[in-house]
């Protein structure tokens, strides 16, 4: 039997497979949709779409930098993950040495404080800090925020990196090799406190999604490899930095808020009340799969807004049932 997709949206569709902790398999339909922004907030749909992407689009090489897009397939989520792709920049295109970065989507809110490149100098038998230099634009990465890895020592045993922030600058193992003098210090800092600061979506092995992955002891190898761990919850799959995933789905009608990021120095509108539907054709019939908005992403670099959908119903045993999934959508303009 030959499975058939029909995407009745201009939006992008597909389905993968995935394994609950009863290894139990589950049909996961995605749909994401891409609007352009105008500098008063409004909103219109693509003409054209960008392509399905299987995997995360990363800012660099995959496995050693960021995401700066997530994949469209993966995992349901519990809850909607929201991200800010862009850059910190002074009002009008004007030079200088520091920014305030602030974003909100519906319930949730971040800020931090982008500053000017600086470096650590020796002078006067001092180690320093120097000044920030003024700028135009600061990418809001991950890779300009503190945290990273250190493989520098000879000792293997003492390669070490920050788990807040594999991928930041500024973090030194014991027993570092690493240069002092010169070295680049964080640009993207918290708005108060310290540690790394982002808008941005992490990994599966950064720190705060940790506590979610289970419990990997003696028990569970004996008893439940390669199974996930009884304990596992599913807001390991929330994948937005800290305080940026909501308590429960979002529906669409919320205001969305970007401060300095944009040459006029804010940005707002709503997001799109959209609803999307889809079905699944199995032995019984078609089946609802209920869809949910589960990742936000505002990108100022190009004006654009993300959102993609997902839903999951069980399948375990009928997969090779599964004759047509049907992708449907209202509100989108």
């Amino acid at each position: 039997m030959t499975m058939e997709l029909v995407n009745r949206t201009p939006l992008v569709a597909a389905w993968n497979v995935t394994l609950g902790k009863d290894a139990a398999e589950s049909l996961c339909v995605a749909a994401r949709g891409t609007w352009v922004i105008d500098e008063r907030g409004g909103l219109e749909l693509l003409e054209e779409q960008p392509p399905y992407q299987p995997v995360d689009a990363c800012v660099g090489e995959p496995g050693v930098s960021s995401v700066r897009y997530e994949a469209d397939t993966g995992e349901m989520k519990p809850a909607t993950d929201c991200a800010l792709v862009g850059s910190a920049m002074g009002p009008r295109g004007r030079r200088v040495k520091a920014v305030d970065v602030a974003f909100r989507v519906g319930p949730v809110a971040k800020r931090a404080r982008v500053v000017g490149e600086r470096r650590r100098v020796f002078w006067l038998l001092r180690w320093w800090t120097s000044g920030p230099r003024a700028f135009q634009k600061v990418p809001l990465l991950w890779e300009l925020a503190a945290g990273g890895t250190d493989a520098t020592p000879v000792d293997e045993k003492r390669h070490a990196q920050d788990l807040r922030n594999p991928y930041g600058r500024g973090f030194r193992a014991r027993g570092s090799k690493l240069p002092v003098r010169g070295s680049a210090l964080p640009q993207v800092l918290p708005a108060g406190g310290r540690g790394p600061a982002g808008f941005g979506l992490t990994g599966p092995q950064w720190a705060h999604r940790k506590p979610f992955a289970g419990t990997y002891d003696d028990a569970w190898r004996e008893n439940r490899c390669p199974l996930l761990p009884e304990d596992f919850d599913e807001r390991f799959h929330l994948a937005a930095a800290p305080g940026l995933s909501t308590p429960e789905h979002l529906a669409g009608g919320e205001p969305v808020e970007v401060r300095g990021c944009t040459p006029s120095g804010r940005l707002a509108f709503t997001l799109p009340r959209a609803r999307v539907r889809a079905s699944a054709t199995l032995d019984a019939g078609p089946e609802p799969v209920e869809m949910k908005l589960v990742t936000v992403t505002v990108d100022t670099d190009l004006m654009h807004l993300r959102l993609l959908w997902r839903g999951a119903i069980r399948v375990h045993g009928r997969l090779p049932k599964l004759a047509r999934i049907e992708v449907k959508a209202e509100g989108l303009a």
